[in-house]
């Protein structure tokens, strides 16, 4: 059994399946035909995931926004195929590694992002948002990898209109970088115009801090099953209705954030169990060997 994602490991993929007679395991993690109006060198990704999938044995898809998207394109395409939903669970590390809340003088609202997918990842309404809320101790905490050039990335952020006072742009290396942040943080926010999914808000979950998600990425799909989890979905691109969101998570008092996303959490983790999917997907791989 091997898995494979995209044309080069794809290519790959097929000549192992064939010379070695293993089954071939394909994961499909973004709708790259949602990615092409904002990165033209999408724009042929989508048919070749199909051509993949055709050839697969198996196909899994990150999460219920990926998944039918592409239950909805092999209906298209006559393509007989199983998707398997695999919706990423709660880590369980970063249960417990936020103390409550107490209410602060600055309450910082966390999103991550790239100069490459700036427009994507809604970047440009995070900052546009901290502007609108016209709440000077709203703080804009702005995370990128190690690669990213921070300069650049803070000019383009200042270029949408956020006071420099109401923003910093950090670099997270490791794991403990995030916990950190995710400790500092008041609020997590994903503002995506796509996504196919969007892991950083799981993490934000798993540490019970609040969450405010786009309702166009995986996420937000997954959210919606939930009891309370359309709360926690803002379905605009508007920075302006973003703004008077954050505004209502900030006027909450500390101790009733913590009890909103400490339910979340739960509700979550019994909707998405991580352990049961990933022994339900075994149990299939075993039966196709």
């Amino acid at each position: 059994m091997m898995q494979s994602y995209g044309h080069e490991v794809g290519r790959q993929a097929q000549i192992i399946k064939e010379t070695k007679n293993c089954k071939w395991l394909h994961v499909l993690h973004t709708v790259s035909e949602e990615l092409v109006p904002f990165a033209p060198e999408h724009t042929s990704e989508h048919e070749l995931q199909l051509a993949l999938c055709k050839q697969a044995d198996i196909v899994v898809a990150i999460g219920p926004k990926v998944a039918e998207a592409y239950r909805s394109a092999f209906q298209l395409g006559g393509i007989q195929k199983e998707v398997i939903d695999l919706t990423p669970g709660i880590f369980l590390n970063l249960v417990g590694v936020r103390p409550p809340q107490d209410d602060s003088e600055v309450f910082r609202v966390l999103i991550s992002g790239s100069s490459k997918y700036f427009k994507i990842k809604g970047c440009d309404i995070a900052a546009k948002a901290i502007k609108l809320t016209g709440t000077p101790s709203i703080h804009l905490m702005f995370v990128v990898k190690p690669s990213e050039n921070v300069t650049e990335m803070t000019q383009a952020l200042l270029q949408e209109g956020i006071n420099p006072d109401q923003l910093t742009v950090k670099v997270a290396k490791s794991s403990e970088d995030w916990n950190n942040l995710l400790r500092e943080a008041d609020l997590v926010i994903k503002p995506s115009r796509t996504e196919g999914f969007g892991i950083s808000g799981v993490r934000a979950i798993s540490a019970d801090l609040p969450v405010l998600v786009s309702g166009n990425i995986g996420l937000g799909a997954a959210l919606k099953k939930l009891p309370s989890g359309a709360n926690h979905v803002v379905e605009s691109n508007d920075p302006q209705v973003w703004a008077d969101k954050i505004k209502e998570v900030k006027a909450k008092d500390a101790k009733g954030r913590n009890a909103e996303a400490e339910s979340l959490r739960k509700e979550y983790t019994g909707q998405f169990n991580w352990k049961d999917q990933c022994e339900n997907l075994v149990e299939k791989m075993f039966t196709m060997i």
